[in-house]
């Protein structure tokens, strides 16, 4: 069963049980303030996100402690060995890259660093190499369920093209979600898997 609310990501998270979790499978705005900058170096249409009310444009110290809330209360709501898998980028910003570094400062433990590796770019810049990978950043309290033989994608760098047929702007690829949950999710357990940010869906 699937359960959407469509309600502020803290006080949907707030409202879930402690230890009750056994996988959060996320990917946040990433606060690339873009709002009002050109396209044409852009390849993809929907490179000027339009998220409807909210504005992807938070100070760095704004969107720190936003994330470090949300990641906090992931920590609180994940079973002793459940896991999160939180979704990010380097964004390139005024000529500099911003690692999410806070991903490690909210009291998980980093597990493993996986690569997604797109395949494509979406920014040809012609002063930068093109970005062809983001990260996603297993995350847990203890030692995690994990069940490899169930996952399509078995090693730290998992090539999966993004999801282009699709209306939401900025779509989480099914394939990449389906291999965080079977990663630690036994087949035909009634496992319970959070996303506080579900895009698309």
């Amino acid at each position: 069963m699937i359960n959407v609310r469509n309600i502020d990501c803290l006080e949907g998270l707030k409202s879930i049980e402690s230890d009750s979790v056994d996988c959060v499978v996320t990917s946040p705005p990433y606060n690339k303030c873009t709002q009002n900058q050109k396209t044409g170096n852009q390849i993809w249409k929907g490179f000027k996100i339009d998220y409807d009310q909210y504005q992807d444009n938070k100070t760095d110290e704004e969107y720190a402690t936003w994330m470090l809330e949300v990641l906090e209360e992931c920590h609180r709501i994940i079973k002793p060995n459940g896991s999160v898998f939180f979704n990010h980028k380097v964004v390139l910003r005024n000529c500099q890259g911003h690692f999410p570094q806070w991903v490690l400062n909210d009291g998980l433990k980093l597990y493993q660093m996986i690569v997604w590796n797109r395949m494509c770019s979406s920014n040809m810049r012609s002063e930068t190499l093109y970005p062809t990978y983001e990260l996603i950043f297993w995350l847990v309290k203890g030692k995690p369920k994990v069940f490899k033989s169930q996952a399509k994608h078995k090693n730290d760098i998992w090539d999966i093209l993004p999801d282009r047929d699709n209306q939401h702007p900025a779509p989480f690829p099914y394939e990449l979600a389906e291999n965080c949950v079977k990663l630690v999710c036994e087949k035909g357990s009634q496992s319970l898997i959070v996303d506080p940010f579900s895009g698309s869906g």
